[in-house]
């Protein structure tokens, strides 16, 4: 009987198995189209960090601060901030370095990217006080798109940090919806409309910071994220932390909000509420958006 290792050889043969192996773990753990693509040039988040770091923080809370108090702060930071717009007009995608030593410095960004999203609200807030509506709404449209930018083509800890820009400018335009007119409603409106076009899915978040574990670590990387992937499936039957959960949650909140600022450009407009939220289609929305889970389309909030 004809036998392979008689006309290999045994040394060979463990080498040639040996190099098929090889060939198939590079191929199952290190796929050969990347999921970062190349960064823009320039790239507006390389603004953002910049000047993000000149940004003074406030260390109490809104509603503690006298008038004048807050005044000074936004005044203080008024500059770096108008620097730091520029880079809303440009092109941005997170530079995600796949070494070890990128999580401890981009750690450190997003502290001063946070606070600088707190220091848009601080002058949202006081824009508001000073009955400057429109003023305080470009102000929270510009936190929106900050959040998304600072996010984007990132890894799970800049989308967390991106999620909570975008709830604090929501929850400020909340507050602003009854002072608002209409067309300022449909500008917000159809500002939501454009941010959840351009919203990247979990899953396209994941799948990065899965190859960017890959590729910093090795193939331990892959074995531990199998454990962790069934860690995370066994902690969501007892109720522990979702990222699903706070991704659909986060998208919820911006669609039935988008919602309500179309139906209440409607009600100035027409003089009367919207019956059905397909009232609003076209002339206030292009579509009406879905349930993140559900998929069918939502009612009025």
């Amino acid at each position: 009987m004809f036998r392979t290792e008689h006309f290999l050889g045994p040394r060979r043969l463990v080498l040639v198995v040996g190099a098929f192996v090889a060939a198939a773990l590079i191929l199952v753990f290190y796929p050969r189209k990347t999921l970062f693509p190349p960064l823009p040039v320039p790239n507006g988040y390389d603004v953002f960090v910049q000047f993000a770091a000149k940004i003074t923080p406030r260390h109490t809370s809104l509603k503690e601060m006298a008038p004048n108090e807050l005044a000074g702060l936004v005044a203080t930071n008024r500059a770096a901030l108008n620097e730091l717009r520029r880079g809303l007009e440009l092109p941005c995608a997170v530079p995600v370095g796949i070494k070890e030593g990128w999580l401890a410095t981009q750690v450190t960004n997003l502290a001063s990217l946070r606070a600088a999203a707190l220091a848009m609200d601080d002058e949202a807030f006081l824009l508001t006080q000073q009955g400057d509506v429109a003023g305080a709404l470009n102000e929270c449209l510009d936190v929106l798109r900050f959040g998304q930018a600072i996010s984007k083509q990132g890894l799970l800890i800049n989308f967390l940090v991106g999620s909570a820009c975008e709830v604090m400018a929501v929850r400020r335009m909340t507050n602003l919806v009854t002072t608002l007119n209409a067309a300022q409603c449909r500008r917000a409106a159809i500002a939501l409309q454009e941010h959840e076009d351009q919203r990247e899915s979990l899953d396209e978040i994941t799948q990065r910071d899965r190859e960017w574990s890959r590729r910093t670590y090795g193939f331990l990387a892959r074995i531990r994220e199998m454990i962790e992937e069934r860690s995370l499936e066994l902690g969501k039957s007892f109720g522990f932390l979702d990222v699903e959960k706070e991704y659909q949650t986060r998208v919820l909140e911006v669609r039935l909000f988008m919602l309500r600022l179309a139906g209440r450009a409607f009600e100035l407009e027409r003089g009367r509420k919207p019956k059905r939220a397909s009232e609003l289609v076209p002339d206030y929305l292009r579509a009406v958006p879905l349930h993140p889970q559900s998929r069918a389309p939502l009612e009025l909030p």
